[in-house]
This record gives structure tokens, C-alpha cells and sequence, in this order.
């Protein structure tokens, strides 16, 4: 986990859902215009600060401790806390959920995105709202991912299991699928260039001969 050096202590910096939920309802703006649409202004970068320490030190002790800071502190300070923020946030992160690839893209807030999250991760994974809030975006993201491709998984061994049953049941030569040998399942062979030549060559000889 990333830290922060603050006035002789290291902070560490945990940008949670509930911590990030905090600062988009202070904000005068959304978190997606503070991280995208936005310049970072000083006093925005203590606020995003604030809330990365998880508000254990107060906003005027902040702003005393950055305006002392070197130009090459502030930047070593703001990429640390804003790379974490990014990274917390799930920016850049590709998306393997395929039932979310709508045509028709809805704007919503942080907040909304956050709560439609929380209800599908409770149905269905049964994750607690207490361990949701204290993870990040980016974390609960990935375990949505990996939900929807274990329905993929156990989709195409349910569709496996029955072509092997209706197979064996209806051809001796039937050759069962293994679901976790993808080679041997392919419906299509590797062809033998070298042997498939010497075919192509034993049949035009067939055609000079018989000329």
C-alpha cells in the first residue's frame, strides 16, 4: 500500500469506496470531472489528500504542511496520491464483463454506479457491505469480471456435459469433449503440409499417367 509522508509520519493512502463516496459528496464537482474534465488546483489536491489518509489529519494541518513542500515534493506527493487514485478507481481496467457492453451507454454518478455494484455483488457473490465500502472500485470490479466468467465456465461445461451425453447415447464413434483439454476439442485438425503435397503429387501423376 502506498504511503505519504505527512509532517514526520507516513499515512497510508486507502482511496475506499467509502472514502471516495465522502469526497464526491464534498466536492462542488463529480469525481469524474475532478479526474478527468478538471485541472488540479492546490486546494483540490490537499482534499483528494484528506480523503486518502482517510481524514486523520485535518484540512488546515494539510494546507500548512503542502504550501512548505519543495516544487519536487509536491510532485513526488501528487503522483503518488493521484496514481493511487486512478489505480483505486479502475481507470484503464478492461472490462470482460460482456453483459455491460450496452449500446445505449447511461450517464450515471459515482455514487449510483457504486450503489447498482453493491446490490449485484450482494445477489449474487454475497459479498458484505461492510468488506464492499472498504474495498476499492477497482478491486470489486475484478470480482464482478471473475463472477460472470465462472457463468461463462460453468455455461460451456453444462453445454459440454450434454453434447457428451446425447453423443454416447446415440454413436459408438462418438469421441467425448474434455472440457479442460481445448486442443483435443478443436473441430479442426492440423493438416501435414509435407503429406498433403505428397497427395497433391501422387494424384497429378495419376493424370499424366492416364494421358
Amino acid at each position: 500500500m502506498n504511503e505519504v509522508l505527512i509532517n514526520g509520519h507516513y499515512y497510508p493512502l486507502n482511496f475506499s469506496i467509502k472514502n471516495l463516496l465522502a469526497l464526491d459528496s464534498d466536492l462542488y464537482m463529480s469525481l469524474d470531472e475532478l479526474l478527468f474534465e478538471v485541472d488540479i488546483t492546490e486546494d483540490l489536491q490537499v482534499i483528494i489528500i484528506h480523503y486518502g489518509i482517510d481524514r486523520k489529519v485535518s484540512l488546515k494541518d494539510l494546507c500548512e504542511w503542502y504550501t512548505k513542500l519543495s516544487p519536487q515534493e509536491i510532485y513526488n506527493v501528487n503522483t503518488i496520491v493521484n496514481g493511487t487514485l486512478l489505480e483505486s478507481m479502475g481507470v484503464g481496467r478492461e472490462n470482460t464483463n460482456s453483459s455491460n457492453t450496452n449500446k445505449e451507454t447511461e450517464t450515471k454518478t459515482f455514487k449510483e454506479t457504486m450503489e447498482d455494484l453493491l446490490c449485484y455483488l450482494i445477489a449474487n457473490v454475497g459479498i458484505s457491505m461492510q468488506d464492499f465500502y472498504n474495498s476499492t472500485p477497482n478491486l470489486m470490479y475484478k470480482l464482478s469480471d471473475a463472477y460472470f466468467k465462472r457463468l461463462e465456465f460453468e455455461f460451456n461445461l453444462n453445454t459440454q456435459s450434454m453434447i457428451n451425453a446425447w453423443g454416447l447415447t446415440h454413436s459408438k464413434k462418438f469421441k467425448p469433449m474434455n472440457p479442460f483439454n481445448v486442443e483435443n476439442n478443436s473441430p479442426t485438425k492440423k493438416v501435414d503440409l509435407n503429406k498433403k503435397q505428397e497427395e497433391l503429387d501422387y494424384l497429378f501423376n495419376l493424370g499424366e499417367v492416364d494421358n
